[in-house]
């Protein structure tokens, strides 16, 4: 079985948005590589965005981000899915039914780019459940960015029951509490979220997404695991773990100096050709490419 390496970045979210990369050109690519025989044109690099920072990483890749992580919601990322999931989510509707719970709302929030369907579970308000925690909801924002990718956002709520009783005022609450679901939905996603084309970065703070961009104050939460892996690398992928907390004392990333000139790995990776990890790391106020 031919070995494979995975290459493991951990990105801390200390700066105010990424470090840039220099470029690495032909000339110093040949100096350091004299006896190697490198494909310059599939090593040009192009910026990429991914969460707070940016990388600059060979333009034919493939990347991929299964779940995130941001302020308080969870978000999961379904590659290639949004056309099977806006017709389950049609489906759901027309049979009033998802699964074993009801459909009670569902919400067109963008055409053709995001909507919004809301289920409670087929249980009995005099059952020993609801009457101790309240009818329980789920809330599901469904968008889509610059592609055929499905970014789904999931929430809960609870109605309480009546001393085991319907609400006499349950309609309305049940209205009530889903408007303000889709408040936050907007407030927290769909009103600062635009699509992103590949190797575009945003000249702000905010949060990279495959396809599309979340516009913050670079401090909101946020942590994900994302994956690049490169057309003509099948056998190396690029993890990058994002928002772990660095430990009372511990350097920055900007601070740190991850390949010592002696290392013995650094000279290695250097013959290699990849340019995945950084020479230069220079802070920046905003997500904007570096130019020399």
């Amino acid at each position: 079985m031919k070995p494979t390496t995975t290459v493991l970045l951990t990105v801390f979210l200390l700066t105010a948005c990424t470090p840039a990369v220099s470029p690495l050109t032909e000339q110093n690519l040949s100096a350091t590589t004299a006896s190697s025989s490198i494909d310059t044109a599939y090593w040009t690099e192009q910026p990429y965005c991914s969460s707070r920072y940016q990388l600059r990483l060979p333009s034919h890749l493939r990347h991929g981000s299964t779940h995130i992580d941001y302020n308080g919601w969870s978000v999961m990322v379904m590659f290639n899915d949004w056309n099977r999931n806006v017709r389950n989510i049609n489906e759901f509707k027309s049979s009033g039914e998802f699964g074993t719970d009801i459909v009670a709302d569902t919400r067109t929030l963008i055409p053709d780019r995001a909507m919004m369907q809301v289920t409670r579970s087929d249980f009995d308000w005099d059952g020993r459940y609801v009457k101790k925690h309240g009818m329980p909801y789920e809330a599901y924002l469904y968008f889509k960015l610059d592609n055929n990718d499905a970014y789904i956002v999931r929430s809960y709520f609870r109605i309480p029951s009546d001393h085991g009783k319907t609400p006499a005022n349950w309609k309305a609450k049940e209205k009530e509490l889903i408007d303000g679901m889709e408040k936050k939905f907007r407030q927290d996603f769909l009103n600062n979220l635009w699509a992103r084309q590949e190797f575009e970065v945003p000249n702000r703070q905010g949060i990279c997404l495959i396809g599309g961009f979340i516009a913050d104050d670079g401090k909101k939460p946020f942590t994900a695991h994302t994956t690049v892996e490169f057309a003509k690398q099948h056998d190396m992928s690029l993890e990058i773990m994002h928002g772990d907390e660095l430990k009372k004392g511990e350097s920055t990333l900007l601070q740190r100096d991850i390949a010592p000139k002696k290392a013995h790995w650094q000279k290695s990776l250097k013959s290699q050709a990849t340019a995945l990890f950084v020479k230069d790391r220079v802070p920046l106020t905003a997500c904007q490419v570096r130019k020399n």
